[in-house]
């Protein structure tokens, strides 16, 4: 799966489930936008306030796992990486999506904002009996 291939797949998927391991080792999933304009270039954006379990976690431990799923063409991938959390707006302001505006009218100059910005390592992905992973 070329890098292209990859940013097409991802910009058609709405959702993720982005898993973060806590200090104490817990496992902790949940639900993150996907930012489908975004063109994948070897890291991925996502959007918090600071004052969150998976912005702790990420501070403490930054390995992260990101799941997807294409439905339409039962294409699964799992993304692992490592993030750093971004906080000036003028980084945040190239890489936010507008369907964001529903939860922060001010955009990346919300109080408290910050961005998940991941760092891929590899690639997992199954599709038609194909387990594959791609280091990048």
């Amino acid at each position: 799966m070329t890098q292209q291939e990859i940013s097409s797949l991802l910009q058609s998927i709405d959702v993720c489930m982005m898993t973060t391991i806590s200090c104490n080792g817990d496992i902790n999933s949940r639900p993150m936008l996907q930012n489908k304009e975004a063109e994948y270039n070897g890291y991925l954006y996502f959007f918090s306030l600071e004052d969150t379990r998976k912005v702790r976690d990420l501070n403490d431990i930054p390995t992260i796992s990101l799941t997807y799923q294409d439905k339409e063409n039962t294409i699964f991938l799992q993304i692992h990486g490592e993030a750093d959390i971004a906080n000036s707006p003028i980084e945040m302001a190239p890489h936010w999506d507008k369907k964001l505006d529903t939860w922060w009218h001010n955009r990346e100059d919300t109080p408290g904002m910050c961005m998940i910005r991941v760092k891929v390592s590899w690639i997992r992905y199954w599709h038609q009996g194909k387990d594959v992973i791609i280091e990048q």
